[in-house]
């Protein structure tokens, strides 16, 4: 039988290739080391790239961070025609529309609480929208509460009172909502009138209130990080009706609200026939019974 005239050779070449095909399974046992990994590719594990507000000589102004191209402002990421009554009234498009207009913020009411009075700035009353730009309902009242009692309350105190478990201990007195210059009709004087206005109850639920003796601090810390613009009505909408509850009687309600109130208080159904005008309404919030 004749013999391969390599065959010492065939051998080697067999274990090279079996070898460096087994060189990679070594690295995927899971095995800890505190070597730096290899990097085949380095320019792809580190490409060049821009880092936020940095320099650089690629274009004329310097900065990394480009602007928009002049006219241009973003509204939404859909390429549709947004005027057509097909889209529009569709019903599947609300999200789509809602997504643009909060990209837009072109309703200066609803996105900032304040309304284009020539001449008038934060400082002045006018500038402050006097009632909320959406329709609220029970739903959104309730939304409102959810929200309150996650963020204000700890401040400001389920009722709205500026006695809660926080706000006693806060380096400033924590307002309560049911002093006469957070009202809508607010006390007299321009910033009794101000602080009266949904708009600006608004802005603080988002934007706090600096500490003007301290700049870069602020007396009521923003919260525009965790609730919405339309979260933050809900929030004015259910700081309505905590004051509600507390300036109401019982002629606001109607003849079978006021029976059951009489009820819960003891008092014969029929004495609601003549309520007391000084006698307060005390609905309770969601979640407590009685009155108060």
């Amino acid at each position: 039988m004749a013999r391969s005239p390599f065959p010492m050779s065939h051998a080697f070449v067999s274990a090279a290739v079996l070898a460096m095909a087994a060189g990679p399974l070594a690295g995927c046992r899971g095995e800890r080391t505190d070597k730096p990994p290899r990097q085949f590719f380095p320019d792809m594990d580190d490409p060049p790239r821009f880092e936020a507000q940095y320099e650089t000589a690629f274009f004329e102004d310097g900065r990394t961070q480009r602007q928009p191209v002049e006219g241009t402002v973003a509204y939404a990421r859909w390429t549709g025609d947004v005027y057509a009554d097909s889209f529009v009234n569709a019903e599947w498009s609300g999200p789509i529309l809602e997504e643009r207009a909060r990209l837009l913020r072109a309703d200066r009411e609803l996105y900032y609480g304040s309304v284009e009075t020539p001449g008038f700035g934060p400082t002045d009353t006018a500038f402050w929208s006097s009632e909320i730009p959406v329709p609220v309902d029970r739903d959104f009242i309730l939304r409102g509460q959810e929200k309150f009692n996650i963020y204000c309350s700890a401040c400001h105190g389920i009722e709205g009172n500026g006695q809660g478990m926080v706000g006693r201990r806060w380096s400033y007195p924590v307002p309560s909502f049911h002093d006469d210059k957070y009202q809508r009709e607010a006390g007299e004087g321009d910033e009794a009138e101000r602080t009266g206005r949904d708009g600006y109850l608004f802005h603080v639920s988002r934007n706090g209130i600096p500490n003007e003796a301290n700049p870069g601090y602020y007396r009521m810390p923003p919260y525009k990080h965790a609730i919405n613009e339309r979260d933050a009505w809900a929030v004015v909408a259910y700081i309505r009706t905590l004051q509600a509850t507390r300036r109401g009687t019982l002629d606001d309600v109607s003849e079978q609200e006021r029976q059951r109130l009489n009820e819960m208080r003891g008092m014969p159904a029929a004495m609601g026939d003549a309520p007391d005008p000084a006698d307060r309404v005390g609905l309770a919030t969601p979640g407590e019974g009685g009155t108060r």
